[in-house]
């Protein structure tokens, strides 16, 4: 399932990783995931595979330090990205209640080590089992970085397995 298709602009020099692509700039097979860590057999590409049935699960606990990304620049890519929008879609399990992030940060990176916060919005959390709503933020001010992640900076529930857990998550350079 694939949350909002956006039409991707290419500008050059900035724009040449993604020539010719509809869709969000994530998971394109340009650059990785990046993590906080993750619960066994819920690796940070489940939130990048457009199946908000395969969850990713921060590493327990889950904390404000937690985070899921992009970096655009893994390996031998170099590409940076305009970031203009960004989405997630959480998960519950209320047999081990995971932890919901009720207020998240959207941060951009050049070197994987500075982070610079770009957006602070409210998640909703009033739902109950499963995934829950897709939400989606415009960034006001759209930002060039060659990483970006989403980070909890509130948490709230758990239980047992007081893991943070995303279904989905897209970053987004759209030409609306």
């Amino acid at each position: 399932m694939h949350l909002y298709p956006q039409g991707v602009s290419v500008r050059p020099g900035i724009g040449s990783c993604f020539i010719g692509v509809t869709g969000d700039i994530t998971a394109l097979g340009v650059g990785a995931y990046i993590e906080s860590g993750h619960r066994a057999s819920a690796s940070g590409d489940r939130a990048f595979d457009n199946n908000s049935a395969n969850n990713w699960e921060s590493e327990s606990p889950g904390t404000t330090a937690s985070y899921i990304g992009w970096n655009w620049s893994a390996g031998e890519d170099d590409c940076r990205a305009i970031i203009r929008r960004w989405s997630i879609q959480q998960a519950y399990n209320a047999s081990n209640g995971t932890k919901l992030a009720s207020t998240a940060v959207l941060e951009v990176s050049d070197d994987l080590v500075d982070w610079t916060v770009v957006d602070t919005r409210a998640l909703n959390t009033g739902f109950g089992e499963g995934a829950g709503p897709v939400q989606t933020f415009d960034v006001a001010v759209p930002v060039l970085a060659r990483a970006a992640r989403l980070r909890p900076t509130a948490l709230t529930g758990g239980g047992s397995i007081p893991v943070w857990v995303v279904a989905e998550a897209q970053f987004i350079e759209n030409i609306v």
